[in-house]
């Protein structure tokens, strides 16, 4: 939910990562949740209506990859529902 604007390895330890997103539109916060851990990750690029190319990604533990192009189709769907309903 949101854009990353940083990323980078841990400081006092190089085996942890951090990411920082912003959300461009604010929501309540009940909508957000945490997850951590060695995860894969199922890449792809959706393109807007208005042309732009937007980055998704969906993850998932290891073992379950093949899952992710079914939750990542689910997931375009959705954005072209969206955009069809709210513009």
């Amino acid at each position: 939910n949101g854009n990353v604007e940083a990323k980078g390895v841990c400081e006092d330890d190089d085996s942890r990562h951090w990411i920082l997103w912003t959300d461009p539109h604010p929501k309540p916060t009940y909508l957000f949740a945490l997850v951590a851990g060695d995860l894969d990750s199922f890449k792809d690029t959706h393109i807007t209506a208005t042309g732009r190319e937007v980055a998704l990604a969906v993850y998932a533990d290891h073992g379950n990859y093949a899952r992710c192009a079914h939750a990542m189709r689910s997931l375009k769907r959705a954005l072209m529902w969206e955009e069809t309903r709210w513009g």
